[in-house]
């Protein structure tokens, strides 16, 4: 389902935003963001090679060229994930890597409430 896009978006379409998927990989994927936009925390669905999977939408692109990124496929009507649910992932994620992931997701995690997290 699609969500309501009548409310203000972090990203209106064609911006490029990172996805954080729920695959085995510790890295974002850069996708466009879709018509009516997205926000930090909103559930996706992302083309990944042949599949569709599902993501959250965690922050701005990684820096990728725009002209060779896909966009959001689907955009959830689920709540979005709050604040404390993003924090929670980054904890999660960081004790779950090598060092080296680590300083990736450290990188990368959206501009919330961890204090260790650079932005």
């Amino acid at each position: 389902m699609e969500a309501n896009m009548t409310q203000a978006h972090d990203f209106i379409e064609g911006t490029p935003v990172g996805v954080l998927t729920t695959e085995p990989v510790s890295r974002l994927f850069d996708y466009l963001a879709p018509a009516g936009g997205v926000s930090v925390g909103d559930l996706v669905k992302v083309p990944l090679g042949p599949r569709r999977v599902l993501g959250v939408v965690w922050g701005k692109g990684t820096g990728f060229d725009p002209s060779k990124l896909r966009p959001i496929s689907t955009v959830s009507d689920a709540p979005p994930m709050t604040p404390d649910m993003l924090d929670f992932v980054v904890g999660f994620l960081k004790s779950k890597l090598d060092d080296e992931d680590r300083a990736a997701v450290e990188s990368e995690a959206p501009p919330f409430s961890v204090p260790f997290i650079n932005m």
